[in-house]
């Protein structure tokens, strides 16, 4: 049947048909289309959450490293006060929990930089564990007040070897070990403190006492 030949009913009928099939193809592109969006968005939203929760466990270690710095550099810290098991700290939980396994999925290309942070991160923690058993408080003037009292016994010692070799009848010098500048530090309790802050410190100054006793 020729075109010409087709009743304007039919005609008519067959546009709308035709119209409604364009609408419908219209439809599921622009379906998919807005699908394809909010998947995508959806993606961008998930990467920006990841990309900030790094961001605040770097700032995280940022401040745990700040903290332990302290103890070597501020006298007023005297204790190590941070979390050192490396699974627990924050990093820690979101490395070895189900955010770490959400981002691998999300973007699986961070699976072995996870992998590979892991030693470092662990030794880090460990670091900061050997710091704080070794750590000693210590007196930064105590050095200084050492090499005085040092000065002073050298001089101590060079009057007593004018006195001998000058054959003065009297010798004018502190013979009490207990009396001498270095004795009053070396049984007060200044020199207490700084034994009881550090156990070689301790040693050091029970093995002087008795040279010292002599030298008197």
């Amino acid at each position: 049947m020729r075109w010409a030949e087709v009743t304007v009913g039919k005609k008519i009928t067959l546009g709308f048909g035709l119209v409604l099939a364009l609408l419908l193809v219209a439809g599921v592109l622009s379906f998919t289309g807005v699908g394809g969006i909010v998947g995508n968005a959806r993606e961008v939203i998930s990467g920006n959450k990841l990309d900030a929760a790094l961001a605040q466990k770097e700032v995280d270690h940022l401040n745990w490293m700040n903290a332990v710095n302290a103890l070597l550099t501020d006298e007023t810290v005297t204790e190590l006060h941070v979390q050192t098991d490396p699974r627990k700290c924050g990093f820690g939980k979101w490395l070895y929990g189900d955010e770490a396994a959400e981002a691998v999925a999300l973007v699986p290309s961070l699976a072995p930089l996870l992998k590979a942070i892991e030693d470092p991160h662990r030794k880090l923690h460990q670091s900061a564990i050997k710091i704080g058993e070794q750590f000693r408080p210590a007196d930064e003037n105590l050095p200084g007040f050492l090499a005085a009292k040092e000065v002073d016994h050298l001089v101590w010692a060079d009057k007593l070897s004018r006195s001998l070799l000058g054959n003065v009848g009297k010798i004018e010098l502190e013979t009490d070990e207990h009396k001498c500048s270095f004795g009053e530090w070396l049984y007060g309790p200044e020199a207490r403190k700084a034994a009881a802050a550090d156990p070689r410190m301790a040693e050091l100054l029970e093995e002087i006492k008795e040279p010292h006793k002599k030298l008197h």
